[in-house]
């Protein structure tokens, strides 16, 4: 029955990963016995039945450990999502500064043990740090965002999502670009300080930050971007489904980052600096002119090849987004 097999799906999306398979072969070996004997084109009793197992929400969360309600079921799945690729991007990014670290060809092998334990440090301590973070985030968005469970005597089986429905909002999905666009915004308008680049010379240590004085004047396209997809993800949660007008939106917030990596492409480096500003930053004279004049460049050398792969993604991305919002129109039309 087509209602049966809307309702699996719609209870297996808000599961954890690990207890999808499980409880959807569990679900419908219960559901199938309960009609058994029935036409497979008797809605009728499918509505009944599926009245009885109650609406969709209350049954993937009677499937869920009580421990796992810090966030709340509805949202838990994407909770988890979201600190598993927050956690795999900080322990690449520790890894990759633990690798590059600049040093002078004297000191490359120096104190390395103790290199890979202050690396360890930092790594627990951003993981600290970030679980506050995106816990605070989904906290709020379980308050002001989160699905609301139908109760169970208002809800009709009819309503539940097609199996292949276009306009069916991953709102797991939206909830996570949410919570990585509030870190985002926190971290470039509070916490700019702490993106920076730690580097040894001559068994000094080092810091720079990574965003020089050419990044101010993008930091209002990315904050405009960042803002405005927030706004749009929170109308996407709310609705829940797609429209063409929510289409064109999607498209115009789009176009706005296409537009800011045209700007850092095309426009003065972001980490545009000299040796006076580093030497602002505490990096002594006579470092601040070598490191000018051997890594800046190295940096803003892959920091271009980043953004050209960046717009280039994003542009790709526009005109997908452009032929989605045409067959929509199409569709509308016919």
């Amino acid at each position: 029955m087509d209602l049966i097999e809307r309702y699996l799906k719609d209870v297996e999306r808000r599961l954890p990963g690990k207890l999808r398979a499980d409880v959807t072969r569990e679900l419908r070996s219960l559901l199938e016995d309960a009609c058994e004997g029935a036409d497979r084109n008797d809605e009728s009793r499918a509505v009944a039945v599926l009245r009885e197992f109650g609406p969709p929400a209350q049954m993937a969360a009677s499937y869920i450990p009580t421990r796992q309600y810090l966030i709340g079921p509805e949202l838990y799945p994407a909770f988890m999502r979201t600190m598993k690729i927050c956690l795999t991007v900080i322990a690449v990014l520790t890894l990759v500064g633990l690798v590059f670290d600049t040093r002078t060809p004297s000191d490359l092998f120096v104190n390395i043990g103790a290199d890979i334990l202050l690396g360890f440090s930092d790594f627990w301590s951003t993981c600290i740090s970030l679980l506050g973070t995106v816990v605070i985030i989904f906290a709020v968005f379980e308050r002001f965002a989160g699905e609301k469970t139908d109760a169970a005597d208002d809800w009709d089986p009819r309503s539940l999502p097609a199996l292949e429905d276009p306009d069916v909002v991953d709102k797991s999905g939206e909830i996570i670009g949410m919570a990585f666009v509030c870190f985002a915004l926190l971290m470039l308008n509070v916490f700019p300080h702490t993106m920076c680049l730690h580097f040894t010379v001559s068994g000094d240590a080092q810091v720079l930050p990574l965003l020089g004085p050419g990044w101010q004047p993008y930091l209002v396209w990315l904050n405009s971007y960042l803002g405005l997809g927030f706004l749009l993800a929170l109308l996407l949660v709310r609705r829940g489904r797609w429209n063409t007008t929510l289409r064109v939106l999607d498209l115009l917030v789009h176009l706005v980052i296409v537009g800011f990596f045209y700007r850092l492409v095309a426009g003065r480096p972001i980490q545009e600096c000299g040796p006076e500003w580093l030497s602002e930053h505490g990096i002594a004279v006579d470092t601040a002119e070598h490191f000018f004049e051997s890594v800046v460049p190295l940096i803003e050398f892959w920091l271009q090849i980043g953004l050209v792969i960046a717009l280039i993604a994003t542009v790709v991305g526009a005109v997908r987004k452009t032929i989605v919002l045409f067959r929509a129109f199409t569709k509308a039309a016919g």
